[in-house]
């Protein structure tokens, strides 16, 4: 998270509470179909970087 702080929601969290990280925190999503939400809860604006990992050997072809 670079700036603001978002708070990440997953379906499967009974409390519904989630857990916010703040500027300088980082997470990973694993993309393991949890359906989950992240909401800016705050009223700085959140800004983020994002790397998408894609499973594979290097230079194999991509699936449909």
């Amino acid at each position: 998270i670079k700036s603001g702080a978002l708070t990440v929601v997953y379906a499967s969290d009974e409390t519904c509470g989630g857990r916010t990280y703040s500027a300088g925190q980082s997470f990973v999503d694993r993309g393991d179909e949890n359906v989950h939400t992240a909401l800016n809860l705050g009223a700085t604006p959140v800004e983020l970087w994002a790397t998408y990992l894609v499973p594979g050997a290097p230079g194999s072809p991509s699936a449909p």
